[in-house]
């Protein structure tokens, strides 16, 4: 049983065809779905191998937790985990991968000093 409270399953092995329609279709039987996702790849927009599903009640999420051997997406048998951590959103993602700022303080470029404050040279 996992530590955090989520509601959400991490579903791996799963085909590259496979869609939310596919996971919704396995895990619906088990409880209200609030959210499927399954992240595509950039430039084939296929599946990675991996997917989401997150149910409205802990409950739910343990019951397909509990019976995940026999659970089957697209007649394939899926690996099947409580997700850590939570969903990222898009806020996070930008502060992510935003560049660091680097201060530079080599020769090429001009010290941060106000004009007025610098000393002449």
């Amino acid at each position: 049983m996992p530590r955090d409270c989520t509601c959400s399953l991490h579903v791996s092995r799963i085909r590259k065809s496979v869609r939310a329609s596919d996971l919704r279709a396995a895990f619906e039987k088990f409880g209200k779905i609030k959210d499927i996702y399954v992240p595509l790849d950039y430039y084939t927009k296929e599946s990675r191998g991996f997917g989401y599903v997150e149910f409205y009640d802990r409950e739910d999420a343990e019951a397909a937790y509990d019976r995940r051997k026999e659970i089957t997406v697209q007649r394939k048998p899926v690996t099947i985990e409580f997700a850590r951590g939570q969903r990222k959103n898009l806020k996070v993602l930008q502060v992510k991968i935003a560049r660091p700022r680097v201060k530079r303080t080599d020769a090429n470029y001009p010290s941060q000093t106000p004009v007025a404050n610098r000393t002449p040279s």
